[in-house]
């Protein structure tokens, strides 16, 4: 499924719009693009393309891989601040309010910075030869943890 979700906070975000386009789909694979233009405060969240995978919960113990594959291409002037990430949210139980978010941002443009206490890392990884540099938050009442892409 691919969303297409907007925000407006407060009076910093006085107008805009975004445009998701599916482009092609088949049992395995999705590609789209989506084109926006917003005005007022760069560093309001704005809004937000989402390609979303429903499932049967599960323990996370349960799972011992993930596999995907994500290629991306940005039109880059000058003024984005963006990331391109996956997005994972966990509870304690199945039916319960989410208690924990991971990120894991491929891409942080125009100084995106993650949700973080202290603004340092607390932890380096390599996955495949890319470096991430894992930084913990809060959103709310839900614990973050972003590995950004180095």
């Amino acid at each position: 499924m691919i969303c297409n979700e907007s925000f407006a906070f407060g009076d910093n975000d006085p107008s805009g719009n975004q445009c998701t386009t599916i482009d092609g789909s088949s049992s395995s694979k999705i590609s789209w693009h989506t084109e926006f233009n917003w005005a007022g405060d760069n560093w309001q969240v704005k809004s937000y393309a989402n390609a979303a995978l429903f499932f049967t919960p599960k323990q996370v113990a349960a799972i011992s891989s993930i596999r995907t594959t994500m290629q991306y291409i940005y039109m880059y002037d000058g003024n984005i601040i963006a990331n391109v990430a996956y997005d994972l949210f966990t509870s304690s139980s199945v039916d319960g309010a989410v208690e924990y978010e991971l990120m894991v941002w491929l891409a942080a443009l125009g100084g995106a910075w993650p949700l973080t206490n202290s603004g340092k890392s607390i932890e380096s990884v390599t996955v495949k030869g890319v470096n991430f540099n894992l930084y913990p938050g809060m959103n709310k009442n839900v614990k973050v943890f972003t590995y950004v892409a180095t």
